[in-house]
């Protein structure tokens, strides 16, 4: 017998259709299956509980007077938590649906040898940042929204690095290893050490951060934290997607589930621009993949800036051996060990991390290179603001951060997008 009895669905033509498994997997809103469409469940609760209908149409009101081609993505339609009779009806519902959506194949790329790391790097030390991008204001210009699995709210109070921060949580923190990955992310983007610079847009006008446990009732919702994020924003901020999804053995980046996509485009509609790992998962993104959960076509946009890890070797950039790639990704970061704040992992059984001092050598792959790469959008975007008057549109910004005359690119068909350089963005866009 099944562990849980809780799955989720979307609500299509006043039909309940089966949106995920709510157990490892989650589906496509199939409207047209009729067997789907018969499964029974005795109560259900809208996905979105953060926000009531009334936020979410103010939101959609919003984007469709930036996006006159937006479409509304009905995510009101959406419900979670919904609850078979009895566990054989659970079971029942569960074989049909591994039987309509079966679980493709996959293999694995040729694992590397591993480069030797002398020492982790800062992160302002992984990129020269012209001063005439950063501007002489003190505080940036933009707000940058943090989606995280956990938030150790005490380690952001305690660590002087981050205390600068003006900050608004959201959710239910969790501590240990998931808090300390929420203030590494962090560490990377905004920090300050000894009174200087160490993320790589230390000053953000705000930060918001969204655990994706939204309630004690409402648990792993990620499209709700980021359409939370979203009343909190304005257009030119950033959301920093720092969790992925694991589904039927595979991890892929969190957009494959329908609700999130949706809620992806909606920011972009509003000029939001969003940051998303392409998760650690050693597999080829592309449009054969056959995942439930998986949106078909998965290449369809969503609008986010897909993040893939990159790893120096022998004098050129190649692909790291933890990331996700194929033709969705648009950039890729360092994905070896960034020096951050935090004890993360806390586990570390090699002493990368230094509990004292709060500072971590233990935080890398698509995390960290999500979170560089997060930090050279706000400073594009703030040089944006004052160079134009105002901030790119999310599109815009991430045809310019791929665009391989903008950046560097990994050994051919590596298939991790470009690595953006300051002095190439500075070059082509400003000066």
């Amino acid at each position: 017998m099944r562990d849980s009895s809780v799955v989720s669905i979307a609500k299509v033509n006043e039909k309940a259709i089966p949106f995920g498994t709510g157990l490892d997997t989650d589906l496509q809103d199939f409207a047209t299956s009729p067997e789907v469409a018969r499964l029974p469940f005795a109560t259900a609760e809208p996905l979105l509980c953060s926000l009531s209908f009334d936020e979410l149409e103010e939101l959609y009101q919003r984007a469709e007077a930036r996006d006159p081609g937006f479409q509304r993505p009905n995510l009101e339609r959406y419900y979670r938590e919904v609850t078979f009779r009895n566990d054989e009806e659970l079971e029942a519902a569960a074989q049909l649906l591994e039987e309509l959506y079966p679980v493709g194949r996959y293999g694995e790329f040729p694992v590397r040898a591993a480069p030797v790391i002398a020492s982790c790097v800062p992160p302002r030390e992984r990129f020269m940042i012209p001063p005439h991008l950063l501007g002489n204001n003190t505080i940036g210009k933009f707000r940058v929204a943090l989606i995280e699995r956990g938030w150790e709210i005490n380690g952001v109070g305690r660590h002087p690095g981050l205390e600068h921060l003006e900050l608004e949580t959201s959710g239910v923190p969790r501590f240990g290893e998931e808090g300390e990955h929420g203030v590494a992310a962090l560490g990377v983007l905004a920090g300050i050490r000894a009174s200087s610079p160490f993320g790589i847009y230390p000053n953000p006008a705000k930060v918001v951060i969204a655990a994706i446990d939204r309630a004690k009732t409402c648990t792993n919702n990620i499209a709700d934290a980021i359409c939370w994020s979203l009343t909190k924003l304005s257009a030119g901020d950033v959301i920093l997607v720092e969790v992925q999804k694991e589904t039927a053995g595979c991890v892929v980046p969190v957009e494959v589930e329908h609700a999130i996509a949706n809620a992806i485009s909606l920011a972009t509609a509003l000029g939001i621009t969003v940051i998303e790992p392409a998760a650690n998962g050693r597999m080829r993104l592309d449009a054969q993949l056959n995942l439930p959960g998986l949106r078909q076509p998965f290449l369809s946009d969503s609008g986010a800036i897909v993040i893939g890890a990159g790893m120096f070797i022998n004098g050129k950039w190649h692909r790291d051996d933890c990331t996700n790639y194929g033709p969705r990704i648009d950039c890729f970061g360092p994905g070896d060990p960034t020096h951050t704040f935090g004890n993360y992992p806390v586990a570390d059984p090699d002493g990368f991390t230094d509990p004292e001092q709060m500072m971590t050598c233990g935080f890398s792959n698509t995390s960290a290179a999500a979170a560089l790469i997060a930090g050279i959008a706000l400073i594009v975007q703030d040089a944006a603001q004052r160079r134009f008057g105002a901030p790119f549109h999310p599109k815009v910004l991430r045809h310019l951060l791929r665009d391989p005359r903008n950046g560097v690119e990994c050994a051919p068909r590596e298939e991790v997008g470009v690595m953006p350089q300051f002095e190439k963005l500075a070059a082509n866009i400003f000066d």
